[in-house]
């Protein structure tokens, strides 16, 4: 575990959350997201692999490095995609140290990782350090604390949606989930 922290869980449970919610959104969060042939792709904080499936499908050319610092959830993921007929490459590292050379990756998909981190700012300043100039960073994530100082909703009707979220597997569960999705150019 990162001396970091992650603040989020690694239960079973948690990680058919995660599938479900990735399945459910898959042409919305990643149905505009290729990358060309013969371009490498880092999937920072992979997890147990939800969206890899797609990321690979979307970029059939495209080397992809899913990491993550859960070696259980990395094995989840390869299984994921290897019974899905994708190949790619896995590796067990913190994304505060990241054991590639500066400028190697043309392109880094980040989803709902940071928003799990006492210290994104600092996740995407380590990330950075490994794109090349001109590469393409794609962040997904969830606005919890942007939607309640913005005034869409109170922190109690944030934290009521929190905890419905563990009612998700329930018959009677329901899912709402607010995100952004941007994707910037390192400068030149």
């Amino acid at each position: 575990m990162s001396e970091r922290g992650y603040v989020h869980g690694y239960s079973e449970t948690e990680s058919e959350r995660l599938s479900v919610q990735a399945a459910t959104l898959n042409e919305l969060l990643y149905g505009d997201t290729p990358y060309p042939a013969g371009s490498l792709v880092l999937e920072a904080g992979c997890g147990t692999g939800a969206q890899t499936p797609v990321i690979t499908k979307n970029s059939p050319g495209a080397v992809i490095i899913s990491v993550d610092i859960s070696q259980k959830s990395l094995e989840v993921a390869k299984n994921r995609t290897t019974a899905e007929g994708r190949a790619g490459e896995y590796l067990n590292c913190d994304i505060f140290g990241l054991p590639f050379p500066g400028d190697s990756f043309d392109h880094i998909f980040v989803c709902f990782v940071l928003e799990h981190l006492r210290d994104p700012v600092d996740a995407l300043t380590a990330l950075m350090r490994v794109l090349k100039p001109g590469g393409t960073i794609t962040v997904i994530e969830g606005v919890g604390e942007d939607a309640v100082s913005s005034g869409m909703m109170t922190k109690e009707e944030w934290d009521e949606g929190i905890s419905a979220l563990y009612r998700t597997a329930e018959e009677d569960g329901t899912f709402c989930y607010t995100f952004f999705k941007a994707t910037g150019t390192r400068p030149v």
